[in-house]
């Protein structure tokens, strides 16, 4: 399989994200948004174990092939695939990106270094069930994305 092809493919279809908030925050003229997320960041962390947490849980599921700037992985030892994540929340060196393809459902999680949230992208509906039991269970909140068009 071409990884980064595949990739692309899936990052132009439907996403649904793995996220903080339960719905798209309004934006208001004091700018509290900003304020509230620089005190969220400070422990990137404590979302970083929820984000794991979910994909070594998936990952009792489905085979997953971990693509990172560090290489591409086909089904890692849980170890490693935790460590792939962990580093993209890490304060010091780590990976940019981690996009998991899960070739079952033909979909991808992704997760981008800073971010507080992760998508998921293409799901079909038993992993969109899975996927929001999971989030659910580690306090996230699963939500269909608004295009940017």
């Amino acid at each position: 399989m071409d990884c980064e092809a595949k990739a692309e493919e899936l990052l132009g279809r439907e996403r649904y994200l793995i996220d903080i908030f339960p719905e798209r925050v309004p934006e208001k003229a004091d700018g509290r948004y900003f304020g509230a997320e620089r005190i969220l960041r400070e422990d990137m962390a404590d979302f970083g174990r929820k984000i794991r947490n979910i994909v070594l849980k998936l990952y009792c599921y489905c085979d997953m092939t971990a693509v990172s700037e560090e290489g591409t992985e086909i089904n890692p030892p849980a170890e490693l695939l935790a460590d792939m994540v962990g580093r993209c929340y890490s304060t010091g060196e780590g990976t940019g990106y981690l996009h998991i393809i899960l070739p079952e459902h033909d979909s991808m999680l992704v997760i981008n270094r800073g971010d507080l949230y992760a998508e998921l992208c293409a799901p079909d509906e038993r992993l969109k069930k899975l996927v929001a039991d999971l989030a659910r269970a580690e306090g996230l909140f699963f939500v269909r994305a608004e295009t940017q068009d």
